[in-house]
């Protein structure tokens, strides 16, 4: 079982026993989480499952998302059919889920055909160019 500990410096640390062994003789694995790492992980724990319950609630026949964590659309699409576009597609063969490749600011939709919509921790990225899109000062306003 892991142990958890808090370290000096405020992170917390989840030690591992190899092959679930607890003597003197085996070695140990840390981890080290940053704190600032461990609330990002909490606010999207939180925003994932708010969105979910919020589209299944709808019931839409299909909906669209736009480059979120890939368990998100994965989860929704075992329960709703769902296109997942992203600037660099996954490349995923599953049941209820198209993955689709395409820049968030040019979107391979027609004007108002898309009755379902995610989006989520995405648009503050826009324009940065970490995913090969180009650098765009404005694109998190354009997103």
């Amino acid at each position: 079982m892991p142990t958890r500990t808090t370290s000096p410096t405020g992170g917390v640390t989840f030690a591992c026993p190899v092959q679930n062994r607890c003597d003197s003789a085996t070695p140990i694995r840390s981890y080290m989480i940053a704190p600032a790492l461990l609330e990002l992980m909490r606010i999207i724990f939180y925003v994932n499952g708010w969105a979910m319950r919020r589209v299944v609630a709808q019931r839409p026949a299909r909906h669209v998302d736009l480059g979120s964590q890939i368990i998100f659309p994965n989860l929704l699409g075992a329960v709703i059919p769902v296109v997942f576009v992203a600037y660099r597609p996954l490349h995923a063969n599953l049941s209820g889920l198209d993955c689709v490749g395409a820049d968030i600011l040019q979107l391979p939709f027609g004007d108002n055909t898309v009755g379902s919509l995610s989006c989520l921790h995405v648009a503050e990225h826009i324009g940065f160019g970490r995913y090969g899109d180009p650098l765009n000062p404005l694109g998190t306003r354009e997103a």
